[in-house]
């Protein structure tokens, strides 16, 4: 599970953190989608407790990891010909115990909580912190060598071969913005590694279920990748997430697929996907829209920098939203990096005299452990 959830892993941040030695929250080019996360940070004159995280041996085949970040930095959106500047503080720490049998078998479990505070200049309400329930993520995991299982609150991870997968979290891409996703309360995940391919299961508590595979096999200096996954929203929200015509209320069901594919050649990757999401609200089709991808990252010393693109559009009304992103992380010292990004966004609704456009920039700086 710890490999498998490595490489499947985007957007769902929680359940890297028992996936690898190093958690791809923490570890920023450990989002990238292939090689670039396996070739380290800037060695520099960072103090020791920002080098690596921090694992202690509770005796034979035992051990207890301890890891975490900490950023603080300044945003700035301009939409609607509006001028808007912020400041943040986000950080997380995790940790993990883990116990190996001589036979191989892994047992442990991991705790880990996130949270953050932002301030926006001018604004009614200033001042907004996130530090709730919804951050904290509880969950026991039994890996052996031909099965992986993992239940608790947790969000189990997504195949990285979309575009999103080749930046760095700076700034999150415009990622299927009605798509729903497993987790966040009890869930429960199976997954399996044979040779070349990698399968999960999940399902939480709330109708929701996912399934994938992943097809990854080194050749030479070239690693192709071949992915397809599934979601179900048994539960899904039209209140809380209203499609583009607005014409359900209440709940229904959401069905999605994404097929995707990437390449790795050295310390560059390149990724592209295509989804396709139906809604229901009962037994009858409300909506259906579809999303692609394509993204490419490269590491190059202390630099790892990426640029992605996605397109969203609904089949049934005349909306359509796009986006490019670019993200830099700046290696200063081990532990210690400079991130900057900056994502421009365009939607088009036949309901809109104009298309509305929307850039926003980041920048932070951030201590990992």
């Amino acid at each position: 599970m710890k490999k498998l959830l490595t490489l499947l892993g985007g957007a769902a941040l929680g359940a890297s953190m028992c996936a690898a030695p190093v958690s791809a929250q923490v570890i920023r080019n450990a989002e990238l989608i292939g090689n670039g996360g396996n070739y380290g940070q800037y060695q520099g004159f960072a103090p020791h407790l920002f080098v690596k995280p921090k694992i202690f041996n509770l005796g034979a085949h035992s051990s207890f990891q301890l890891n975490g970040d900490f950023a603080v930095g300044g945003t700035y959106v301009r939409a609607d010909e509006l001028d808007q500047y912020g400041g943040f503080v986000e950080g997380s720490v995790a940790g993990t115990i883990r116990q190996t049998s001589p036979q191989g078998w892994t047992f442990g479990a991991t705790l880990s909580a996130t949270g953050d505070a932002t301030y926006v200049y001018d604004a009614t309400d200033p001042f907004t912190a996130n530090i709730s329930a919804d951050g904290i993520e509880a969950y026991a995991f039994i890996d052996s060598p031909t099965l992986d299982v993992m239940a608790g609150r947790f969000t189990p991870g997504t195949i990285v071969t979309t575009g999103a997968g080749a930046l760095n979290g700076v700034i999150e891409p415009t990622t299927a913005a009605f798509s729903s996703g497993v987790g966040g309360n009890f869930a429960g995940s199976v997954g399996t590694r044979q040779g070349p391919w990698e399968l999960v299961a999940a399902a939480d508590q709330d109708n929701r279920q996912y399934g994938g595979v992943l097809w990854r096999r080194p050749v030479r200096t070239v690693t192709p990748a071949y992915g397809i996954e599934v979601i179900r929203d048994g539960s899904f929200d039209f209140a809380g997430t209203p499609l583009t015509g607005g014409l359900a209320t209440g709940e229904g069901q959401l069905y999605g697929g994404r097929a995707g594919a990437m390449m790795e050649y050295g310390r560059l990757t390149f990724g592209a996907s295509a989804g396709l999401e139906a809604f229901y609200d009962g037994t009858t089709r409300i909506e259906t829209q579809s999303i692609y991808d394509i993204g490419v990252s490269n590491k190059s010393g202390r630099y790892t920098y990426g640029v992605a693109g996605q397109h969203r559009r609904s089949h049934d009304e005349n909306v359509s939203t796009s986006s490019i992103t670019t993200d830099m992380v700046i290696g200063i010292s081990t532990g210690v990096d400079l991130e900057v990004g900056y994502e421009f966004s365009r939607l088009e609704d036949e309901a809109l005299p104009e298309a509305v456009h929307t850039h926003e920039g980041k920048a932070d700086i951030r201590l990992s452990f």
